[in-house]
């Protein structure tokens, strides 16, 4: 196929799903293909929101759950068509953006009860400056284990089915796989942890449950994730590193490899060495760390988990992990654009606004890469004032439309999210970490490595 006969094509295409505007002159570059016809969504965005409104009992494994506290109507709306894009990819999945707004027919406690939550969040006591995220925390693991499916941050822009990442694998009776999700290390020392964004498994998880269990102790008696690193659970895990080494490879990302699709294996290793430890840290890095801590507890409690072994019942989280455990790099799969980017914010955003009229090939080779290369971009808000994040460049006066804006690069992820597929095969790898620093006590009891 010609360049112009995509370019019509894929014209023809955004037309008929009455989606926001979109580029008109994309190629279809090798690792892509046009998703045929006969799976596209044609309803309009107008007719898929009123959709999402609607309560669904739960009827299959195959959810998808969100969160957003006031109402899906009430989010920014470049994360409203995130989700809308989600309906449009995933027609043969149950998407629901629950909220905690009442008599609202989404209101999560239609779907779990108060005891698979703390006080904090049933008393409408949550403090702190990320209500918000931490309720989203609060949620995601007793959806997950009480219904089964794939738990999706709404800041996720989603460019590959989810069957095909990981679910025909888990419902698979002949896989060994019963959990899936993205691995990464720098969080918490050499460590492997997930980013808790993208969650998947089957219903009655006995991980889910034992990591769901941790969380909730670490929340009794507390209103927020505020000196939680510190709790007796998860005391002994070392503390993040600078915010100049969180999650970055060694050496700045350069025009020269922007195309370039690392393997696991060579991503890990120009990674830098995450994990070494300061003397005399700083005031201010000692107090970045501690606040990243509270504030991903829920990774550290998956973390807690990993690495113990239940002597009351034989469970081994690493032996779990290791048997059972379907995982992709993170690093390629969901953080690709930032690791590209170095963690700018600004850069992401500015490749992202740049159009292709422009000319601007590092932008374009950015574009194409994350399209092509991760199974999925995660626009986070951020959680620390000094550091810029595209979601909160997304939202400030003036770009409204900057995520969807006809003829940008943004645009060109909006439409490869409804209308590309990826050829490439998803690589996963072993999970691999066996006796590192290994407790012997019970999920949620206090004991020493």
């Amino acid at each position: 196929m010609s360049e112009s006969d995509s370019a019509v094509i894929q014209s023809s295409q955004a037309k008929a799903a009455g989606s926001a505007p979109v580029p008109r002159s994309w190629p279809v570059r090798p690792g892509l293909k046009l998703i045929p016809q006969s799976r596209l969504d044609t309803r309009s965005d107008k007719e898929i929101v009123s959709a999402l409104l609607q309560h669904r009992p739960v009827t299959s494994e195959k959810n998808v759950w969100a969160f957003w506290h006031s109402g899906l109507l009430q989010a920014p709306p470049w994360l409203q068509r995130n989700v809308i894009n989600w309906a449009r990819r995933l027609p043969s999945w149950t998407i629901r953006v629950l909220d905690k707004v009442p008599d609202s027919s989404l209101n999560v406690y239609n779907f779990l009860g108060p005891a698979f939550l703390p006080d904090a969040f049933n008393n409408n006591a949550m403090t702190g400056p990320h209500t918000g995220p931490h309720s989203a925390d609060l949620v995601r693991l007793p959806l997950v284990y009480l219904h089964g499916g794939v738990w999706m941050d709404v800041g996720i822009l989603l460019f590959r089915d989810l069957d095909d990442i990981c679910w025909h694998a888990l419902e698979d009776p002949q896989s060994p796989y019963e959990l899936a999700g993205f691995a990464f290390e720098g969080l918490i020392g050499g460590r492997k942890t997930i980013p808790n964004s993208f969650i998947a498994a089957r219903k009655g998880n006995e991980f889910i449950k034992r990591w769901m269990d941790i969380y909730l102790e670490v929340w009794k008696g507390v209103t927020e994730q505020t000196g939680m690193h510190s709790h007796p659970l998860l005391k002994h895990l070392p503390l993040p590193g600078s915010p100049t080494k969180i999650g970055v490879r060694a050496g700045k990302p350069s025009v020269e490899n922007l195309d370039l699709q690392p393997s696991s294996q060579k991503a890990n290793a120009k990674r830098p060495e995450l994990n070494a430890t300061r003397s005399e840290p700083d005031e201010q890095e000692l107090l970045f760390s501690k606040t990243l801590a509270d504030y991903a507890a829920q990774c550290y409690c998956f973390n807690r988990l990993s690495h113990l072994k239940d002597p009351s019942d034989g469970f081994s989280g690493s032996e779990y992990l290791n048997s059972r455990g379907l995982f992709f790099d993170a690093m390629q799969e969901c953080l690709l654009a930032l690791q590209l980017t170095g963690w700018d914010g600004n850069k992401q955003f500015e490749y992202l606004s740049a159009r292709k009229s422009d000319g601007n090939k590092e932008a374009e080779m950015f574009a194409e890469a994350v399209v092509r290369d991760s199974c999925q971009l995660k626009v986070s808000h951020g959680f620390h004032s000094h550091m810029v994040f595209l979601g909160r460049l997304w939202e400030q006066p003036g770009n409204e439309d900057a995520d969807h804006a006809e003829g940008t690069f943004a645009a060109y992820l909006r439409y490869a999210s409804v209308f590309l597929e990826q050829t490439r095969e998803m690589k996963s790898e072993p999970w691999g970490q066996f006796e590192i620093d290994m407790l012997h006590v019970g999920v949620t009891e206090v004991g020493k490595t």
